[in-house]
């Protein structure tokens, strides 16, 4: 049978397909390239240029044998360097964008005037993987919307609040289709941008499953590296910044009097002084173990041997840490709010990300219960299988056959 995307060019916005480390946007636009190349789709990137003239090589390098790199007009303002390589069979071109002429992010800002790119070959589709103030010439438009944030809780971010208005605002105006990660937040889109149902597609992130249990002998390295045992911390994966609730975590383990360690998986983001504020009052003043970045089978390890992941975000769009850390066999804490239920499902064992002693609660039951942490492992990989490549691939397609005439 000839699946409907078959054939089809479809030009991605590259943004954060050159971040040097991974987001969770980026983890997003590698997984969407993944589920349209399943899906027969010719799939092209469009790269910023780079900061420096010397980055270019480090561009060129991205490209697989036969690849092309062909020449647009751009009309971005934002510069970022090209990131590593990883494995990028699943695209099969890339499209270099020329510096943009100077003002057009600030007409934005200012007018939310948005721009178009022109391509020497026009797509069928251009996807946007998150809101951006430019379209493509020729091309029906997808755009995906990951949360509204900076809408719901303000204070958590560093983002203008009208400037992220402004370009949600476009998406929906411009957009032939808005893709979004999870019903809370397609419920959020129509009650606050006052959205067309009709027009909003949830397609929930694919996941990838681990290929394997980790290598017994590496898992043993990672974890020694970081003074810790297996079974015996707690973990913590995502940005240090307000929404992802540190602060609640290290003041819960606090009043609990947690015999584990807090590992803390992740880069520091905005305004986490404060939420690392009360950090030397845990483990007899020694504080969190600071892991870092870590990606591949070293976070598949740390996972796996965790007591317990601490997820309890004051909001996510989808939450992709718990679903990591459930497709891992790890136990999940995670938040009563936003998208969590939706996504975890009974797979988690859930508390109120504001209320302290409800989070001390429901850590003392998983450090005490190794049956709770038993069960929980055990549904959680249940839970995760749903999010899937396939499932993921059919609901993208499904958003995009809604934008034919």
């Amino acid at each position: 049978m000839t699946q409907a995307l078959e054939g089809a060019s479809i030009l991605l916005d590259g943004h954060h397909f050159q971040m040097p480390e991974g987001t969770g946007i980026r983890t997003y636009c590698f997984t969407l390239a993944r589920a349209l190349k399943s899906k027969g789709a010719h799939v092209s990137v469009l790269i910023e240029p780079p900061r420096y003239p010397s980055r270019v090589q480090d561009l060129i390098e991205l490209v697989r044998a036969g690849a092309s790199l062909g020449r647009v007009k751009a009309s971005r303002a934002d510069r970022t360097e090209a990131g590593p390589a990883a494995d990028l069979d699943f695209v099969d071109s890339f499209i270099m964008a020329e510096r943009p002429p100077p003002g057009r992010g600030l007409l934005f800002r200012l007018a939310g005037v948005g721009t178009t790119v022109k391509t020497p070959s026009p797509p069928d589709f251009f996807h946007a993987t998150y809101p951006i103030p430019y379209g493509v010439k020729g091309a029906r438009t997808i755009t995906t919307i990951h949360d509204l944030i900076p809408l719901v809780l303000p204070w958590t971010t560093l983002e203008k609040k009208e400037t992220f208005r402004r370009k949600i605002q476009y998406a929906l105006d411009r957009s032939d289709a808005i893709v979004t990660v999870s019903k809370s937040s397609k419920k959020d889109l129509l009650e606050i941008m006052g959205a067309d149902p009709a027009r909003v597609h949830v397609a929930y992130t694919s996941v990838e499953p681990p290929a394997g249990k980790s290598d017994p002998r590496a898992a043993r390295e990672t974890l020694s590296k970081l003074g810790v045992e297996p079974k015996g911390y707690v973990l913590f994966v995502g940005a240090i910044e307000p929404k992802k609730n540190l602060g609640g975590i290290i003041s819960a383990l606090i009043k609990l009097g947690s015999p584990l360690p807090l590992v803390v998986v992740g880069a520091m983001g905005w305004l986490y002084e404060e939420e690392l504020k009360r950090a030397g009052e845990l483990r007899n003043g020694k504080g969190p173990i600071m892991a870092g970045y870590v990606a591949g089978p070293e976070l598949d390890a740390l996972y796996e041997n965790a007591a317990f992941l601490a997820f309890p975000s004051l909001y996510e769009g989808f939450g992709l840490p718990a679903v990591e850390a459930m497709a891992r066999g790890c136990p999940v804490l995670t938040s009563n709010v936003s998208s969590l239920p939706e996504i975890c499902d009974d797979a988690a064992l859930f508390a109120d990300p504001y209320n302290v002693d409800d989070m001390a609660e429901k850590m003392k039951a998983l450090i005490d219960s190794e049956k709770l942490r038993e069960d929980l492992a055990e549904k959680g990989k249940k839970r995760a299988a749903f999010f899937s490549l396939n499932n993921f691939a059919d609901s993208i397609e499904k958003a995009y056959l809604k934008t034919r005439p």
